[in-house]
């Protein structure tokens, strides 16, 4: 499934992971096997981040919650924007 995208009137065709270069069977940037990897990988970055008591977004120090204020704003922003959207 290629796909192709420009940007800034370049285009860019993606046609294999740029991780294990095999095609890409999905929509995105990463064939799927890989795209898992890196989820779990990002999970794994969030439970360390967790337990050390920094933000799991950004890496700030928070205490008791698990995304500082900034994040924590943002994130709220987001649901509310797609949440009034629909």
């Amino acid at each position: 499934m290629a796909t192709n995208n420009t940007i800034n009137n370049i285009e860019i065709k993606k046609e294999k992971c740029p991780t294990c270069e095999n095609p890409i069977d999905r929509n995105g940037w990463y064939c799927s096997a890989c795209c898992n990897k890196l989820k779990l990988l990002n999970r794994s970055k969030a439970q360390e981040r967790r337990l050390a008591g920094l933000c799991v977004q950004c890496g700030r120090i928070v205490h008791n919650y698990i995304y500082c204020q900034v994040c924590r704003d943002a994130r709220m922003a987001r649901y509310w924007a797609k949440k009034n959207k629909v």
